[in-house]
């Protein structure tokens, strides 16, 4: 049962690199992306981290396992800076 939670939670992460690896290839660039950007990056070090506490880091570094659960916590103002600067940048363009 837990490699198939490692295996899982890896293949979240191959889709939050590759999703941001999409977002960072963009020609047109906004402010709002960037804010969105560091929420799926964010996100991407939440998954990171736990399988790296799944694995082995739980035991040896357990620094690394508490700031996997504080990560969350930057959840909401992100989200909310992405939605304040998208729907700024709406206005301006109607």
């Amino acid at each position: 049962m837990n490699q198939l939670n490692i295996f899982i939670l890896a293949f979240g992460a191959l889709q939050g690199v590759l999703l941001s690896a999409f977002m960072l290839g963009r020609k047109t660039y906004r402010t709002a992306h960037l804010f969105l950007l560091l929420f799926l990056l964010t996100l991407l070090l939440q998954v990171v981290l736990k399988i790296a506490t799944k694995i082995w880091v739980m035991e040896h570094l357990p620094v690394v396992y508490m700031i996997s659960y504080e990560l969350p916590f930057l959840y909401g103002p992100l989200l909310f800076f992405f939605v304040q600067k998208h729907n700024r940048q709406a206005c301006i363009r109607s």
